[in-house]
């Protein structure tokens, strides 16, 4: 970052969806992009408090995200990387470091008042999920080896040691814990559970499900945007498409391109390639993972009061 940028003057999020990775927080991100009174930050995951690079880019940076937002709408983002246990590991590119354990007291230092979105889904299917993703660049390596060789898979699927995390810095009433087992069975009545937590008149939001992602859906979806990038870096094309319309109206109909591409027949054959390639699912790696998690899904039943049968399985 030069010395001499400069960016406008933005605001800090109301929100932030923390995660989890692989639980639907691109879905819940998707709709309540479709709230008036709602502003979604420009990139899905600016992931500015947990990845040391993006954090030295500094307040101002973070806000010019959101500089686009109306007063009266309620702005947020959604990183998945904010609910992740390891203090320091190479990200993508070996020059960036990432530290996942700073997150929850840095969002408490710069936004304290936050409300805070927790989504979780079975963390079992959650884990493999995660595998397949990971899997995008290197198709060779079994789901037993993964699990050795990224202990994230794992930890992110620990659910109540993030909570921990969070409550160190923030009260109960800040996070809201969303199951996507509820979310799937009755979105509406879970979307508005969220749209008054953060104190939003509810209200339809276009979409009647929501899913979580299959094995190989998030190579499709990878894929199709790296296709749409390098369309878009065309000097034409960029010129054209700029010209059509409003920035924040061209994201939304690039997402929802993207959406439909990956979604569709082509994303499908994309999936299907990529589901093939990877280590399948045993009976016998479900029940060691059910046997690695069971402690932590127990004492999750515990805080939350309540039964998650098909958790444990």
């Amino acid at each position: 970052m030069q010395d001499n940028v400069t960016f406008g003057d933005g605001r800090l999020p109301d929100f932030l969806i923390i995660g989890g990775m692989k639980c639907g927080s691109t879905t819940l991100y998707d709709y309540l992009n479709e709230h008036p009174r709602v502003f979604m930050s420009k990139y899905k995951e600016p992931s500015y408090f947990s990845d040391d690079k993006v954090f030295c880019r500094g307040e101002d940076w973070y806000r010019s995200i959101f500089d686009q937002a109306s007063p009266h709408q309620l702005c947020g983002e959604a990183s998945t990387s904010y609910s992740r246990c390891e203090e320091y590991r190479f990200a993508v590119k070996p020059e960036t470091w990432v530290n996942y354990l700073s997150a929850p007291s840095r969002i408490a230092a710069a936004i304290p008042d936050v409300r805070l979105i927790y989504i979780m889904r079975h963390p079992i299917e959650r884990a493999y999920s995660h595998y397949s993703f990971l899997m995008q660049a290197d198709a060779m390596m079994s789901f037993e080896k993964a699990l050795m060789h990224h202990k994230t898979i794992i930890e992110t699927s620990r659910y109540i040691d993030h909570i921990r995390r969070y409550l160190e810095h923030f009260s109960q009433e800040q996070l809201l814990l969303v199951i996507l087992d509820d979310f799937e069975q009755d979105p509406e009545g879970e979307l508005d559970r969220i749209q008054r937590f953060l104190g939003l008149e509810p209200m339809p939001l276009g979409r009647e499900t929501i899913r979580s992602n299959p094995a190989g859906s998030a190579y499709a979806m990878e894929r199709v945007n790296r296709w749409i990038n390098a369309m878009r870096s065309q000097p034409i094309l960029k010129a054209a498409i700029k010209k059509m319309a409003p920035e924040d109206l061209r994201r939304k109909i690039i997402a929802r391109t993207s959406e439909a591409l990956a979604n569709g027949f082509l994303g499908r054959r994309l999936a299907t390639r990529h589901k093939n390639k990877i280590s399948a699912f045993s009976d016998e790696s479900r029940a060691q993972l059910a046997e690695v998690l069971e402690q932590s899904t127990c004492e999750l039943e515990e805080f939350l009061g309540r039964e998650l049968p098909t958790w444990h399985q």
